[in-house]
């Protein structure tokens, strides 16, 4: 049988492939370069093989068995040619509706792979030539969508055909200049930069805390931060290009590829298709992902250096040097190792340089794991692959490289452990073999089918590329030091480390909601550590109030209480020192005169009444329909003030609600604002209560004031008193009142006992109310103390007021608030954890969070739980227990690259010849001997 039936195998599997595509420009696409295949091998007879592997999806789009069997037949009759008439075809159905980035390389690709393969460009011209008719016959048709496409299209394959037709038989010359021959490598990085970088790169922002990290530590609070290896990589150009924010991504993404492109230039000098497969290699760059892009890209730059006829002490640090570089992608010594095979010399030392070039996160990740790893999800480039080694197989190539590729295939397909770190590996076996290859006509075609599909891939990967936009997340104005409780999108964004371990809430100090939003956490007390200071609280807020007795100008009490004015509804009752009001019907009124000659008064009244009263303000008392005609009604008892004004009454405010049955005093405290009467406070049983309700009774118009009673419900009428109101403000810092003659009382809540401590801005007088209603002098320290009551002739400022009982300070006026010892705590990060600098005047208990990754050193010595530490200044280093494992993988990498240079020394070489020889002879003698005393 023609070996070249061998491709039914691949054929098979590309057609297994049109199955995981859903696309029928796609399927139709592939079918075309299955046809394109078959003709370039000159296996004509299986051109069936595509009609057939149409008819599968022709069911519903019948269009693809019509195209399918075109390409059948042209396969069949134009033999080895076809490939340059459907290649052209196959290109514009995969990029029908793409963007113009994509078609451009498209096309570029394309007709640079037919000039290097040195085929005839007239079909791209001919393709170009169809898309027009084709244009035509849509835009006659009302079409107007699909014919601005395939114009399009036409436009290129016309401009691109007759460039192509003009190049033929052209040759560069031997003296091209570098830049010239690195240009091309420029485009595909810049459809990359154009693209935009993909939901990887969301965090990529100078705010995150991966990028405030130390990239040395393997740990930042509450989390194990493995980064080590990005060290001179990806943490290296991210940190400069994130000065942009997310838009160096970009410039990342442009680096990564455009190294990707030449690094394969170099590995694969004096090949016959040196820049075109290293083009195909570029296009195969896994820019999506972060790190296994910059280990791809890094893979053929290791076995140039490698394969470099650089001398050994220079070869192999440089070399050991990129490896460090290129391990951004942390299985890159794994990828080195199976890729040993294309290395022409010392594969074993250069194997061994990289292994401990990287030793120093090496050693950690094999003990603590490693970073996690994105998803390769790429079909076609394992079709590809199981194709090319199929077919390169039967034609002179590489064993080596075939075995790598079908096993890196297989071992991808079924998404095995670590499977991402053959992918550098399959793509670029994939090329070593197709350039193994002896037989020069199977050689172009592999070229061909390697380049068109690889690319094929890519532009599929692209067309499914969606680019993240700039994410959102809350501004938190926190510390590398602190923690955040992250329930929201994009934790990588955040400033502050998220708590990706279980810890205390004590131990988080912000926590973000599912809708963005931030806030603080109240139990928040520190991590790793809190401290809190230990001593004996001699100061103290003594609670009670302050009460205000007004200057009198009207007492009505006893013979005087009975009113003078009353209206016509209300009966009058005069007891011994009381009267009693009753109402007729509605709301009676008894009232007083009221002068008001200052812009300040106090009403106090002293009754009881099981249905309360009303005080009642205004500029008569008559009644009308149950209602004062003009004034204010303030419920006794029930909060609610009302206005009158020959109208229904009108709610203004609300005071405080007390219970009337029972003997009450309260006073009401009015003053003149604009002219208007405002109610700014008022005293219930000698609790002081500051409100403000404007009134829209005028100042003027208050001339009686006096108490209403409702029908049934009687009121016990006790004192009326007018008086001036000395303005009482209490705030933290001081108390202060104005007027002439005050009397200022405050009542503790408690008795207290003491000595008492005052001062103020004019002279006070000082007296204590004592529990049994007595008054005594506060000269010396008194027990039952219930109130102290000052004096005062004028306006005075009281900044302290406090008593002292063997020494404990309870303070009215001045109080500093508890005690708190000078306590500072500094945290800051160091390698592998944590340092609390610890200032405190007093003792100090240290809280340690129970972490058991952490281990705590407080100033040098190791402490297990809470410690109690003396005054004075200490320093508390809570440190990652794996961070001693970076040091020795650390000491056994700086080794390693001061031994590489001394051993490849042409001397020390020869001394180590002559040592493992000297052993050789040393262990063959002393086996001689023991075979001859067996012997004997």
């Amino acid at each position: 049988m023609d070996r070249r039936a061998l491709l039914a195998f691949p054929v098979a599997f590309e057609l297994i492939g049109l199955f995981l595509t859903h696309s029928p420009q796609y399927q139709l696409a592939l079918l075309i370069a299955v046809a394109a295949s078959i003709g370039a091998l000159k296996l004509n007879r299986y051109s069936w093989v595509v009609v057939v592997g149409s008819i599968p999806f022709g069911l519903t789009d019948h269009y693809v068995i019509l195209m399918g069997t075109a390409a059948a037949l042209s396969s069949y009759y134009m033999g080895g040619r076809s490939v340059e008439y459907l290649s052209p075809i196959s290109l514009v159905s995969a990029l029908y509706g793409q963007g113009t980035p994509l078609q451009l390389l498209g096309f570029i690709t394309l007709v640079g792979a037919l000039l290097y393969l040195k085929r005839d460009l007239r079909g791209v011209i001919a393709t170009g030539v169809l898309l027009i008719i084709a244009s035509a016959l849509d835009y006659s048709l009302g079409l107007s969508g699909p014919s601005n496409a395939m114009s399009d299209l036409a436009f290129l394959s016309l401009v691109f055909g007759v460039v192509g037709v003009a190049l033929e038989g052209k040759r560069a010359g031997k003296k091209m200049s570098t830049v010239l021959r690195l240009a091309p490598f420029l485009l595909f990085p810049a459809l990359v930069a154009y693209l935009g970088p993909s939901y990887a790169y969301y965090y990529w922002t100078p705010r995150s805390f991966y990028f405030d990290s130390d990239p040395l530590s393997l740990w930042i609070p509450a989390m194990y931060h493995p980064v080590i290896n990005e060290i001179l990589g990806t943490w290296l150009v991210s940190r400069i290009s994130i000065l942009m924010g997310l838009e160096g991504a970009r410039v990342y993404e442009f680096i990564v590829t455009f190294l990707a492109g030449t690094s394969a230039f170099w590995a694969f000098k004096g090949w016959k298709y040196r820049t075109l497969l290293s083009l195909v290699y570029q296009v195969a760059t896994p820019f999506w992902d972060p790190s296994l892009s910059w280990g791809f890209a890094f893979l053929p730059l290791l076995i140039a250096l490698a394969n470099s006829n650089l001398r050994p002490y220079l070869r192999y640090p440089a070399l050991m040097l990129a490896s460090v570089s290129g391990s951004s992608f942390f299985l890159l010594p794994a990828t080195a190792t199976i890729a040993s095979g294309w290395i022409r010399k010392e594969r074993l030392y250069v194997v061994l340089a990289v292994i401990g070039a990287n030793m120093f996160w090496i050693v950690p990740y094999a003990v603590l794991g490693g970073p996690s790893l994105g998803q390769v999800e790429l079909t076609l480039p394992l079709l590809v692959a199981l194709t090319v080694a199929v077919v390169a197989s039967t034609s002179g190539g590489d064993t080596y490289s075939t075995i790598l590729v079908v096993a890196s295939a297989v071992y991808m397909a079924f998404h095995l452990p670590f499977y991402q770190a053959l992918y550098p590996t399959l793509v670029l076996g994939l090329l070593w073999l197709v350039e193994s290859v002896s037989r020069s006509e199977i050689k172009e075609v592999l070229v061909g089918f390697a380049v068109f599909l690889v690319v094929l891939s890519a532009a599929q990967g692209i067309y499914t590329f969606t680019p993240v936009s700039e994410v959102k997340v809350p501004s938190i104005e926190g510390s590398l030091g602190g923690l955040t409780f992250w329930n929201y999108s994009y934790p990588l964004a955040s400033p502050v480390p998220i708590n990706s371990t279980p810890v205390p809430v004590s131990a988080i100090e912000y926590i973000v909601r599912p809708n963005g939003s931030i806030r603080n956490n109240s139990a928040f007390l520190g991590f790793p550590a809190y401290a809190s200071p230990i001593f004996n609280r001699t100061t103290y807020p003594a609670n009670g109030s302050w009460v205000e007795v007004p200057r009198p100008i009207a007492i009505y009490s006893g013979g005087n209480l009975t009113p003078p004015l009353r209206s016509a509804g209300l009966i009058v009752e005069t007891l011994n020192t009381t009267v009693e009001l009753s109402s007729t019907q509605g709301i009676q009124v008894a009232a007083w005169p009221l002068l008001l000659n200052q812009t300040r008064v106090s009403l106090s009244f002293s009754a009881s009444g099981l249905y309360g009263g009303y005080v009642f303000i205004g500029s008569n008392y008559t009644v009308k329909s149950g209602f004062p005609s003009i004034g204010l009604l303030i419920g006794l008892g029930k909060g609610s003030v009302f206005y009158e004004n020959d109208s229904l009454p009108r709610y203004v405010g609300t005071l405080s609600y007390f219970n009337t049955a029972y003997p009450f005093s309260v006073t009401f405290f009015l003053r003149d604002i604009n002219g208007s009467v405002q109610i700014f406070g008022e005293y219930v049983n000698d609790t002081f209560i500051p409100t403000s309700i404007e009134t829209p009774l005028t100042w003027s118009s208050a001339k009686f004031f006096g108490v209403g009673v409702e029908r049934g419900g009687p009121l016990l009428l006790r004192s009326v008193k007018v008086g001036v109101p000395f303005l009482l403000e209490v705030n933290q810092r001081n108390v202060s009142w104005t007027g002439d003659n005050a009397t200022i009382i405050f009542l503790l809540d408690k008795p207290l006992n003491g000595t008492l401590y005052l001062n103020s801005s004019s002279p006070v007088t000082a007296k204590f109310l004592l529990t049994n209603g007595s008054e005594v002098s506060p000269d010396k320290a008194v027990t039952g103390i219930q109130g102290i009551v000052l004096n005062s002739e004028g306006p005075v400022t009281l900044t302290l007021l406090k008593l002292v009982d063997q020494g404990i300070q309870f303070y009215a006026v001045g109080y500093p608030g508890p005690e708190k010892p000078r306590l500072s705590l500094n945290d800051s990060l160091t390698l592998g954890g944590e340092i609390l600098r610890v200032q405190s005047d007093a003792p100090v208990l240290v809280h340690l969070l129970n972490y058991s990754a952490l281990t705590y050193l407080m100033d040098g010595h190791k402490v297990i739980g809470n410690v109690t530490l003396p005054p004075g200044t200490h320093e508390l280093s809570a440190i990652y227990s794996g961070q001693d494992l970076a040091n020795y993988g650390a000491a056994a990498s700086i080794t390693s690259f001061i031994l590489a240079p001394i051993l490849c020394l042409s001397k020390v070489r020869r001394l180590l010849k002559v040592v493992v020889e000297a052993m050789r002879h040393t262990s063959a003698s002393f086996k001689s001997q023991e075979s001859e005393l067996d012997q004997g």
